[in-house]
C-alpha cells in the first residue's frame, strides 16, 4: 500500500479539470466513485485543492461501481443521476445502475472506444461539461 500511495502522489489531473469539478460542485452535488482506495483519492483531492466533493466511495467500501452509483442515487433522490466516466466499463456500469452515462473522452479511453457504450453524451473537453451542466465557462483558459 505505501508504494501505491507514492505512485498516487505522482498523478497529475488533466489541465482545467480541478477548476471544472470545483465549479460543478457549487451548482450540483458531486461525488467521486472510484475503483481506487478512498484514502488515496482523498489525498489527491486535498493535494489538488479540489473543493465541494460530497463523498468519495472507493474500493474498500464496495467493489461494484453499479452498487456504488445506486448508493449515490439514494443519497440524492431529488437529483437526476449523471455518471461521468472515462472508460467503456464506466459507461456500461452507469447505465446498469440507472444513471445517465457521460463519457469524458480526454481520459483513459478514446472517443471511438467510448462510443461503443452508447453514452448519452461524449465530452471531449472539460468546458463541455461546464456548458452542459450550466456552469460558467468564462473563467477557464486551460487547455
Amino acid at each position: 500500500k505505501p508504494r501505491m500511495e507514492e505512485i498516487a502522489l505522482q498523478i497529475a489531473p488533466f489541465p482545467g479539470v480541478i477548476d471544472t469539478l470545483s465549479a460543478l460542485s457549487k451548482a450540483h452535488p458531486l461525488m467521486i466513485i472510484t475503483s481506487n482506495s478512498s484514502a488515496i483519492v482523498r489525498g489527491f483531492v486535498k493535494r489538488t485543492a479540489l473543493e465541494g466533493i460530497e463523498d468519495i466511495i472507493g474500493a474498500e467500501e464496495e467493489t461494484s461501481k453499479v452498487k456504488k452509483i445506486r448508493r449515490a442515487k439514494k443519497m440524492f433522490p431529488k437529483h437526476c443521476p449523471y455518471y461521468i466516466g472515462d472508460t467503456l466499463g464506466d459507461i456500461y456500469e452507469a447505465r446498469r445502475a440507472g444513471a445517465v452515462p457521460i463519457a469524458a473522452a480526454w481520459g483513459w479511453h478514446d472517443k471511438e472506444r467510448l462510443q461503443r457504450g452508447k453514452p448519452r453524451h461524449i465530452m471531449t473537453h472539460h468546458n463541455e461539461l461546464r456548458a452542459f451542466f450550466g456552469v460558467d465557462t468564462t473563467d477557464t483558459n486551460s487547455p
